[in-house]
């Protein structure tokens, strides 16, 4: 299994009270991977606005959350469609982790 690493910015409004509802979002978000460690960071003033679709006005603050996944295969096709379609991630950024040697 490859493990990954998920930064993502979600809508200021977004409900993060429980750790299980975001844990379940994500997973949707990643089409089933396992998460190994999940990070709220909490919300923060965003470097510019952005604006999405379906959202109205121009977002100046956004959640930080940052994710530890592993998981076969990760199609980022299916995260960037999720992330299209919804309103709730203003941006995303998916790497994938160098194995300790």
């Amino acid at each position: 299994m490859k493990a990954y690493e998920l930064m993502v910015i979600l809508r200021a409004d977004f409900p993060v009270t429980d750790e299980k509802d975001v844990r379940a979002f994500i997973t949707k978000l990643t089409g089933g991977a396992t998460i190994d460690t999940l990070n709220i960071i909490g919300k923060k003033f965003l470097a510019y606005p952005i604006k999405k679709m379906g959202v109205p006005g121009k977002q100046q603050e956004g959640i930080y959350i940052l994710v530890t996944l592993k998981s076969d295969n990760i199609q980022v096709g299916k995260i960037e469609k999720e992330v299209s379609m919804g309103n709730d991630v203003l941006r995303y950024l998916l790497t994938v982790l160098k194995e300790a040697k």
